[in-house]
């Protein structure tokens, strides 16, 4: 969905209703479990929780390093997990998560789409993206580069 905004409060206040609940929830539980050093911007039409340029340094694309992000689409809401993409053990513990709980994962390559809470196994998510730091997900953008 395309949004005319350029602050995440205004952009999520121009967002339809019937997917804005669902993202503020999704947006507030992930405000409280992230580390302090990632910064929540707007940036591709979606709500970004990234590394700054001055922490990251240059990037490929001279933008800062995505860590997350939660977008509301036509027919669902989606959140990018690029730190969990970046890693195969983790994306298999994800996968497990969903069949832990008898959900079916609908995933793309790096994101997860959900039209309920109750579609994905939210604080799971959101513990395993705690236990990144900055410096965790700069380590792993620097491997996937070499690579």
């Amino acid at each position: 969905m395309k949004h005319d905004s350029k602050a995440v409060d205004e952009h999520i206040s121009q967002i339809p209703d019937r997917w804005r609940s669902l993202v503020e929830e999704v947006r507030e539980k992930l405000l409280a479990c992230i580390d302090s050093g990632f910064v929540e911007s707007l940036r591709w039409g979606m709500v970004t929780y990234e590394v700054p340029l001055e922490v990251s340094g240059p990037t490929y694309n001279k933008q800062p390093l995505s860590f997350v992000a939660l977008a509301a689409q036509k027919h669902h809401c989606s959140l990018y997990l690029m730190a969990i993409y970046a890693s195969p053990e983790k994306r298999e513990q994800l996968e497990q998560l969903f069949a832990k709980r008898g959900l079916k994962a609908d995933m793309g390559k790096s994101c997860i789409r959900f039209k309920r809470i109750e579609d994905i196994p939210l604080d799971e998510i959101l513990s395993m993206l705690g236990e990144y730091t900055v410096e965790d997900f700069l380590a792993i953008t620097k491997t996937g580069r070499e690579s």
